[in-house]
């Protein structure tokens, strides 16, 4: 699970998304990030991007801004061939790479143990 802070830009997430290339008919170029959340069905667009990226991880930066409903959200990313492009409908899109949960708190705790 990924954990980020409501209302905010530029919140650094590492996710396994260049994983997802080898299932899918064709290469791409971008990352289109779905975030629904889990209670209400809300919908939450937006082009990820990309800080860095190896055959293991992908260090992204996920922006908040105007999601204010703390919870849990299904984050769908999907490879399209757009910079621009917020439809997971569009011609663009290649396919789904990755989805996870992403919990959202307007007040974010960390927990440590010994």
């Amino acid at each position: 699970m990924i954990y980020l802070s409501s209302d905010t830009a530029l919140q650094t997430a590492y996710m396994t998304l260049n994983e997802g290339r080898d299932n899918l008919p064709s290469s791409f170029s971008d990352y289109l990030l779905v975030l629904t959340n889990q209670v209400n069905g809300q919908k939450f667009y937006q082009v990820l991007t990309v800080v860095s990226e190896n055959s293991t991880w992908t260090h992204v930066y996920i922006d908040t801004t105007g999601i204010t409903d703390s919870g849990d959200y299904l984050a769908e990313v999907y490879g399209q061939n757009s910079g621009s492009n917020l439809d997971p409908n569009d011609d663009s899109v290649v396919g789904l790479v990755e989805a996870c949960l992403v919990n959202i708190s307007s007040s974010l705790h960390i927990v440590t143990g010994k």
